[in-house]
């Protein structure tokens, strides 16, 4: 069979090195030269390095491209590939417009005490086909994070069970409307044994089918996981006491219902349930403490890539807050920030959105790095003031994902 692939990023990587295990005739194309070029042509891979424009899809059997690279309606992404490969994997997905990253690394954390084989895969930057190329195809339990990018090429992906944490406008430079977004994330129930949605969720609560799980922090008369006094239940069963979690703040109590319902229908005890709630400290780049100097405490919040996420981060902040946000422009509003403009001290504006985030916020700083920025929030902030990276926009236009970019600001912050 021959089989094209593109795009050389992890999962495109991931994918050629599971594929080269097939009887199969792969070529890979990327735009520029990557690392692990020389390794997957060893591998048997064949590698052209040209613009993806030039792809003619035809010649190939099976078409397969990174979740990142637009076009190509016709193909399949390599979470699709491996589950078929890996028939084996039990898939808990957790998908959303935030929160997914610290969901899914919860619930692994949960099935891991139960089953040292489980995985942590996907949208978390590790890939499935990775995975399954390193882990072997024999059973075991997969949290799966997964993008509406991801979702795009799925056909015949089963999940034992689907957790869908909220929806709000993203990507809007990829889909047509937000309903289209949405509808990419909602038709992954129809792949689902076990769904669980979240009912508090506006946007979801107008759109889903009644015949669901529902997850509700309030409305426990019409929801099967709920909060009451202090305790978590799944259609009465208590999975945990609010006291169990050490990462505060709403969202978080959310995330923790999530992880611990599809745990438990993942057979995970509910001793080794609270065990991993208990140690769980949060994720990197999500709202993480790195330094306090000279009475001003510093954070990075890289993983908030829309503006949803950064009133995430607002809302768990003190005031006087020193707010260094943009980035790649998706082609989305940031008016809903305007509602705490009252706990902003200073913002500070760069990359492609810069201009869009100064219309929304005149007494923005604008300037054409993040360092930039920083170094302005730094020179700016007094004892007792907060300086944090929460960008509410994608890294693409000046960084390779969320993750470099909150390294290179924590890297900085250290050196201060």
């Amino acid at each position: 069979m021959k089989t094209v692939l593109i795009g050389a990023g992890r999962s495109g990587v991931g994918v050629a090195r599971l594929l080269s295990q097939e009887d199969m005739t792969v070529t890979l194309f990327n735009e520029h030269p990557f690392s692990e070029q020389e390794e997957l042509e060893k591998l048997g891979i064949k590698v052209e390095i040209t613009d993806f424009s030039n792809i003619n899809t035809d010649l190939y059997d099976l078409v397969i491209k990174a979740p990142g690279i637009a076009g190509f309606p016709e193909a399949m992404n390599e979470i699709e590939i491996a589950s078929r490969l890996a028939k084996d994997y039990q898939l808990y997905a957790i998908s959303g417009t935030n929160g997914k990253t610290t969901t899914t690394k919860l619930l692994h954390s949960m099935l891991f005490k139960e089953d040292n084989k489980s995985l942590a895969l996907g949208n978390v930057g590790y890939s499935m086909s990775q995975g399954v190329y390193d882990h072997g195809r024999e059973s075991r339990n997969i949290a799966l994070e997964i993008s509406a990018f991801q979702m795009d090429g799925l056909l015949e992906t089963k999940f034992k069970a689907y957790a869908l944490l909220n929806l709000s406008p993203d990507h809007l430079d990829r889909y047509p409307s937000e309903k289209e977004y949405y509808q990419s994330k909602l038709k992954m129930l129809n792949h689902s044994e076990f769904k669980i949605v979240n009912i508090d969720d506006k946007n979801i609560k107008a759109l889903i089918d009644p015949k669901l799980d529902y997850l509700s922090l309030s409305i426990k008369t019409k929801a099967d996981i709920y909060l009451e006094d202090q305790k978590v239940y799944f259609k009465d069963v208590e999975l945990f006491s609010v006291q169990d979690l050490k990462v505060p703040g709403e969202h978080n109590l959310l995330n923790a219902m999530f992880a611990a319902s599809l745990a438990y229908l993942a057979n995970v005890s509910i001793e080794h349930i609270r065990e991993a709630l208990h140690e769980f400290t949060g994720v990197e780049h999500r709202l993480e403490y790195i330094r306090e100097l000279n009475g001003v405490r510093y954070y990075n919040d890289s993983k908030a890539t829309n503006p949803e996420s950064t009133v995430v981060c607002l809302k768990s902040l003190e005031e006087n807050i020193h707010l260094i946000a943009g980035g790649f422009d998706k082609k989305i509003s940031f008016d809903l920030l305007k509602d705490y403009d009252r706990k902003i001290k200073g913002i500070y504006v760069f990359g492609e959105s810069a201009r869009l985030l100064k219309e929304a916020f005149p007494k923005a700083l604008v300037f054409e790095t993040m360092l930039e920025a920083t170094k302005k929030a730094h020179e700016n902030a007094e004892p007792g003031d907060v300086v944090v990276l929460s960008p509410a926009c994608a890294s693409y236009d000046q960084f390779k994902d969320f993750e470099e970019r909150g390294i290179i600001f924590k890297d900085y912050i250290k050196t201060l």
